[in-house]
């Protein structure tokens, strides 16, 4: 590739969430999750470059839950990413957000048969596993972003507006939260990378 060649990906729908897959040393990959109002149409796309080349492959999965919000990949599996994400229920006319837990059919993008790639690249969006749904404490609470647990494998960080929990992904369950001031309101969150990742 070039020096100041740039590359460019499209997208159908409005996106805000973009995440690299932590989990994964031998490639350059990045996923991104789209936002739009419309149901059902919302998606997760695994772009990844071929940096010797400056081709771009991509692998399109569905996200029905609803619009992704923030996107984590997983450090501890490739295949495995966490969304917050915001849904419409026709039934009661509100929107509620959660955070999902999805497991990827697969996280070879570009296959090891030259001869296969324009047929994986015509395919339609593919269905990720549902593995855990976290839902907000009240219907009404805005849920921020999710961190994976830099170390452990079982945990998740969820900030939401008025605090932040650490939920068991083998449950869901919250094992310990922390509530903010009355004034203050959480807008993001990362792990503290010192006292062993307590924090």
């Amino acid at each position: 590739m070039e020096e100041g060649n740039s590359i460019i990906y499209g997208l159908e729908h409005q996106t805000r969430a973009l995440s690299p897959q932590y989990g994964e040393s031998d490639a350059i990959r990045f996923l991104i999750g789209t936002q739009s109002l419309k149901p059902n149409s919302n998606q997760i796309h695994v772009v990844e470059l071929e940096e010797d080349t400056g081709a771009l492959h991509t692998k399109v999965f569905k996200h029905d839950i609803g619009e992704v919000w923030h996107l984590r990949c997983s450090p501890h599996d490739a295949a495995t990413l966490l969304t917050t994400h915001n849904s419409y229920d026709p039934a009661t006319s509100q929107c509620t957000m959660g955070v999902s837990i999805f497991k990827l059919p697969t996280v070879e993008v570009i296959p090891k048969d030259l001869d296969d790639l324009s047929a994986i690249q015509s395919r339609n969006a593919e269905d990720m596993e549902l593995l855990l749904t976290i839902k907000p404490e009240k219907p009404e609470e805005e849920i921020r972003c999710a961190e994976w647990h830099p170390t452990d494998a079982s945990r998740v960080g969820v900030v939401c507006e008025g605090g932040v929990r650490v939920h068991d992904v083998t449950g869901g369950a919250a094992i310990s939260r922390a509530a903010a001031s009355a004034r203050l309101k959480f807008t993001g969150g990362k792990w503290n990378p010192h006292q062993g990742h307590t924090q």
